[in-house]
Order: structure tokens, then sequence, then C-alpha cells
């Protein structure tokens, strides 16, 4: 396993597809927001490597600016199969942090609010479909 520190824009995307797909969630405001997903992916990378030890280059600067707006996507940019990708990739950055942190479950919401609007899900059906032949 390796991790890295993601850089700004992939935390404003997950921040936009979590304000997107969150809707009825209690969500901080987006900076903030945008300053908790990136402080818990450093303290992850910091966690796994070790202070001294980090990969590469680490995106500075390491807040995010209440100045700083957020880049804008197209509304296509949030295909949930992408959405669900982002999300994954930063569970994956943050592997090292506990698994109740909020960050964490927070992109675990969004991961099963992606899933639902996945083309199909509201037609298939709930349980299991029935075996052939019957």
């Amino acid at each position: 396993m390796s991790c890295f520190v993601m850089d700004k824009f992939e935390i404003w995307y997950l921040v936009e597809a979590a304000y997107r797909y969150l809707e009825f969630h209690v969500l901080p405001e987006k900076h903030d927001l945008a300053r908790q997903l990136l402080q818990d992916n450093l303290q992850a990378v910091k966690r796994f490597y070790g202070d001294s030890d980090l990969p590469g280059p680490v995106p500075l600067p390491l807040d995010i600016d209440d100045e700083e707006l957020p880049p804008s996507w197209e509304k296509q940019a949030f295909d949930p199969v992408q959405v669900i990708k982002a999300a994954k990739c930063y569970l994956y950055q943050t592997g090292s942090l506990p698994e109740k942190n909020a960050s964490r479950q927070l992109m675990r919401q969004l991961i099963d609010a992606a899933i639902m609007e996945l083309p199909g899900y509201e037609d298939a059906k709930w349980g299991a479909p029935a075996p052939k032949g019957e």
C-alpha cells in the first residue's frame, strides 16, 4: 500500500460531489469541509510514512484559503461512477485513519448516495431476482 496527499482540485471535487449527492445531510460550510478533508488526508499520509518520509512533494499551501473559490465542473463531471471512484481514492489515501473518522464516513455516505444514482438502480429488483425458470 502507498498513499499520497490529494491535490486541492481533487478535494474540491469531493466537496462539490458531497453537496450535490448528500443534499439532505447537514454538511459543514464548503471551505471548512475542504479543510477537513485535506487535513485528514495529510494526517493519514503522515501516519503511514512518518513526518520525515513523505512521498514526493506535498501540495502547498496545505490549507484552503477562505477567499479561494471552488473550481467549477460541468454537470456530467459528477457522473455517479466518477464520484464513486473519487471517493474510493480518498478512502484509499486515508486508509491509515480509524474507520470512524468523519471524513472517511462522509466518503462512504457519498458512495452509497452515488450508487443509488447509477442507471438501472431504481428499476432493479429489491433483494434478488427470481431464478431462471421460475
